[in-house]
């Protein structure tokens, strides 16, 4: 993750064996594995960088460019 050049590392997956219907999820340090599944929260564990899970990949691509 090189935020100095500009550049930011994001990282999307299925999420697969995750529960939530709630789709897409931005994964927090206080996600569930069983929500989230355990691969991307150790993902986002190990690298501090924004994992987001979901079933659509275009819907859960698009939420790292929303401006909240």
């Amino acid at each position: 993750m090189s935020s100095k050049r500009g550049i930011f590392t994001r990282i999307v997956s299925r999420g697969y064996k995750g529960l939530s219907n709630n789709n897409p999820i931005l994964i927090n340090s206080s996600s569930s594995p069983s929500d989230v599944g355990d691969e991307p929260l150790i993902i986002h564990k190990n690298t501090n960088c924004p994992v987001v899970i979901g079933s659509n990949r275009v819907k859960r691509s698009k939420i790292f460019n929303r401006k909240d």
